[in-house]
């Protein structure tokens, strides 16, 4: 999972030791669900943290957990990267839902494509 906490003003509103802070609790939220945190950091505007989740305690291993063949995946396909701007989240390429891969020009308000399953 990759999560992005942007500051809604847009502008630098964090610094190093802003960042830090919830280095510890991220740290503790990801001890109690057994996940490990891969990576975490940011810049002034946004704050970042990938996790990756431990499908094997689910006892989900052998069909989630990792980006392989055989296995579930729901992904977003961005054209550019996220860690370096949240604004890659606006140039999406592609999103694979339940196995099925979709366009998102084919995503609107009223066309719920995959929603709801």
């Amino acid at each position: 999972m990759h999560w992005v906490f942007v500051s809604n003003s847009r502008h630098r509103v964090f610094d190093a030791h802003e960042i830090d802070v919830p280095r510890g609790i991220f740290a503790e939220v990801c001890a109690d669900v057994r996940a490990t945190r891969v990576e975490m950091d940011g810049d002034g505007d946004h704050v970042y943290l990938l996790v990756q989740s431990n499908a094997e305690i689910l006892g989900l291993g052998k069909e989630l957990g990792t980006v392989q063949p055989g296995k579930r995946a729901n992904l977003l396909l961005l054209r550019s990267d996220p860690t370096q701007s949240v604004d890659a989240y606006g140039s999406i390429a592609k999103i694979i839902l339940h196995g099925k891969v979709l366009d998102p020009a084919d995503l609107t308000a009223t066309n719920s494509v995959g929603v709801g399953r």
